[in-house]
């Protein structure tokens, strides 16, 4: 399969170094312990009603996020979101890049949270801690699109892998329904 660029080793940039960056699918550890390399390899992605990737590639590209909004991203060649959908690539998913682009974007937007830890996993104390979030009470039918409204309320069914998602068609509604304004709204239900 052909590769647009070697993902399996980049270098520092400078003169005359060639001291080799972090690559956040090799480097960066999962619930289990495991390289979110070895958690993804092998395994084909899913895509949820929701239109999100679902299950370990998921994960990756959430947690990738997580460590982009963390601060961390300078340790890597490219930022590490943008490392995994080369890995997706890379390794012939390339017909799931729309689903995973969407699945990054939600993250970035806060409506996804990290993989938690296993039980005796790496995870920090910090990752088993529930989400101290009231779950939106609109639940699975949920239409609102602003950032704000899924950073102060939880939406589980999306941020556990999609389960009962968005209404059918993948996508949210459009137009204010008979529980709320028009989803731009700030702060509101």
């Amino acid at each position: 399969m052909a590769q647009a660029r070697n993902l399996f080793s980049t270098t520092q940039p400078g003169p005359g170094s060639s001291l080799p960056m972090a690559d956040f699918m090799h480097s960066e550890r999962g619930p289990g312990g495991q390289t979110w390399f070895q958690i993804c390899s092998g395994q084909t992605p899913k895509v949820g009603a929701n239109g999100l990737l679902t299950g370990p590639w998921a994960d990756a590209i959430v947690a990738a996020v997580a460590c982009e909004k963390s601060g961390q991203a300078h340790r890597f060649a490219d930022m590490p979101a943008g490392q995994v959908l080369e890995y997706l690539e890379g390794m012939g998913h390339g017909r799931f890049m729309k689903a995973a682009e969407a699945t990054e974007e939600a993250a970035h937007a806060g409506r996804l949270l990290p993989p938690r830890a296993a039980s005796g996993g790496g995870g920090s104390p910090s990752a088993a801690k529930p989400d101290p979030r009231p779950v939106c009470q609109y639940g699975p039918k949920c239409y609102r699109k602003n950032p704000d409204h899924f950073r102060e309320f939880a939406h589980p069914w999306l941020e556990g892998g999609g389960t009962g998602g968005p209404p059918s068609g993948g996508g949210y509604p459009s137009a204010p329904t008979a529980h709320g304004g028009g989803g731009g709204g700030g702060g509101g239900g």
